[in-house]
């Protein structure tokens, strides 16, 4: 094979490269829209997040750190929770990260609920980056507001990626409904009110 014949072929296989990356850049398409959060709600044993947004409801199996954050035990010990970007896929996948912070100073059985809950004490604190996994519902259906009201606007960025191919994406409508006396239910069981994010001194609620 000669000098040239080499080039050209070598230049043709980083084309093909190229077009290989355009070709799966294209094939999904990206949108980023803001979700305004109206409240974070959980059923009793606390392995399930509900959080109620303005467009959409999210379903989250609640991680052992966050279920350990929400327990009696840790009443009073929260020192931030925040969510990192949502990014959904096909419609209705949705993932996550959440940032947990508690108080440094617990109590020794504080302390063994945290660790093997994968807490780790750090920059004067007890913290925890876990990820999220759960579902994405339309609220189109859905009857009635949130129980809770903020102080000023909790919002959350959401990146949804979905196929290119020009197919409409289906939302499921919201298992949460609202019973006669206000009460919410994730299909037959009851939701409470998760007061973390109302007792952290930087997005109190309203009382």
């Amino acid at each position: 094979m000669n000098l040239n014949r080499r080039h050209v072929l070598a230049a043709a296989g980083i084309a093909m490269v190229g077009l290989s990356g355009c070709i799966t850049e294209h094939m999904y398409k990206q949108n980023t829209y803001w979700e305004q959060i109206n409240g974070f709600f959980a059923n009793q044993d606390g392995s399930s997040l509900v959080i109620l947004g303005q467009s959409y409801h999210y379903v989250f199996a609640a991680p052992p750190a966050l279920r350990a954050m929400l327990a009696p035990a840790l009443h009073g010990a929260a020192r931030d929770a925040e969510f990192e970007e949502f990014e959904v896929e096909g419609g209705s996948t949705v993932t996550g990260k959440i940032n947990l912070e508690l108080k440094p100073d617990l109590d020794p059985a504080q302390q063994r609920l945290v660790e093997s809950s994968g807490f780790v004490l750090t920059g004067g604190g007890w913290k925890a980056t876990v990820a999220m996994k759960g579902t994405r519902y339309s609220t189109d259906q859905f009857k009635g507001p949130a129980s809770q009201k903020f102080r000023r606007e909790y919002i959350v960025s959401v990146t949804e990626r979905s196929s290119a191919a020009g197919t409409a994406l289906k939302v499921a409508a919201t298992p949460v409904t609202v019973l006669a006396d206000g009460a919410l239910i994730l299909g037959t069981v009851v939701l409470f009110p998760v007061l973390l994010w109302c007792a952290m001194a930087q997005n109190p609620c309203l009382r």
